[in-house]
């Protein structure tokens, strides 16, 4: 089984883990139940586009926005500016 690690702040999806059987809580209720690590869901997040990324909110994977790869300018300045937030 797999689990799908998102970070711990931005909630961005990290990337996916495979999962271990807990014996006792398998032999317990009779079936193959699963660890799952923190910071892991059980919901396999969407395909994501170019400048997209995969945020999982209330237990569900929602697509936003992500710029933080790209530099901009302020017109006024002419300086140089990154993006650091998700949209």
């Amino acid at each position: 089984m797999k689990a799908y690690k998102y970070h711990p702040t931005t909630k961005e999806f990290t990337g996916e883990v495979d999962c271990q059987i807990d014996p006792r809580a398998s032999n317990r209720l009779k079936k193959e139940v699963y660890l799952i690590p923190g910071g892991a869901s059980t919901n396999k997040p969407p395909l994501v586009k170019e400048n997209e990324v995969a945020i999982l909110e209330d237990s569900k994977w929602k697509i936003k926005k992500n710029f933080r790869k790209d530099t901009y300018y302020d017109k006024a300045t002419k300086k140089e500016k990154r993006i650091t937030t998700i949209d």
